[in-house]
């Protein structure tokens, strides 16, 4: 099974254009982030950013950033059982975090998205509505195998 992080339309798609397609201002920092998230090919916190680019911009500029990306839909939320929140580029077709898995390396730490695989439709008992759902799987990753 391969895994997709990201479709190959979002690999393909350069940042500017990206930015500009989901209305948000194209500036430095933005296209920093997201050609640094574009080329790890996994889910990252925003540590892990501010240390893959050595510091250069300060954690309110990539808190920020991320914040802006998250609600125009470009990245997506992954709770993983770790103590920071992770970021990973959305399916350029669809963002929605609820509709596929995740799976966390134990070796590695890193996280990955599987959009291939979706997750099924789950009734819920009378009385309770989610809000959000999270499936995540945890194991080796490709790489750690």
């Amino acid at each position: 099974m391969r895994v997709f992080f990201f479709d190959l339309l979002m690999m393909n798609t350069s940042s500017k254009t990206l930015l500009k397609n989901y209305g948000l201002k194209v500036t430095a920092n933005r296209l920093t982030i997201l050609e640094m998230m574009k080329s790890v090919g996994y889910a990252v916190s925003q540590n892990d950013l501010k240390l893959m680019l050595n510091n250069r911009l300060d954690k309110v500029t990539v808190y920020r950033t991320l914040k802006t990306f998250l609600k125009a839909g470009i990245i997506h939320e992954i709770l993983d059982g770790s103590v920071q929140v992770k970021y990973a580029l959305c399916d350029i077709s669809k963002c929605n975090a609820d509709a596929h898995i995740h799976f966390k390396c134990n070796l590695c730490e890193k996280t990955f998205c599987l959009n291939s695989i979706n997750i099924p439709n789950i009734s819920l008992p009378n009385g309770f509505m989610a809000s959000k759902q999270f499936v995540s799987f945890q194991g080796k990753c490709q790489s750690c195998s």
